[in-house]
């Protein structure tokens, strides 16, 4: 009988980190991508949580200062701009 051995790469570490390019520090993106949840959904949850049970800023700020600061943006910037000329931009000499 043969034992068969499949093999899978390692997973990549999920780690809590706060996004640096984060408002308000960072905390609702840095738990966004840790559920792999959209940000926008995260601070729905937040505000969710402080108007019906009212822990919701506690705990931003308990995870604010607990949670560190991550050494890379974890979401792209919005807005990040286009490569090439901007629309409407050019002058008439």
């Amino acid at each position: 009988m043969t034992e068969t051995t499949t093999s899978t790469a390692p997973r990549p570490v999920r780690r809590l980190e706060r996004d640096p390019n984060g408002s308000l520090g960072g905390v609702a993106s840095g738990l966004a991508a840790y559920l792999n949840l959209d940000v926008a959904v995260m601070r729905v949850l937040f505000i969710v949580a402080t108007l019906t049970v009212g822990f919701g800023p506690i705990f931003y700020l308990i995870a604010w200062l607990v949670v560190p600061v991550a050494s890379a943006p974890l979401h792209p910037p919005v807005g990040a701009p286009m490569p090439g000329p901007v629309s409407g931009s050019s002058f008439a000499a």
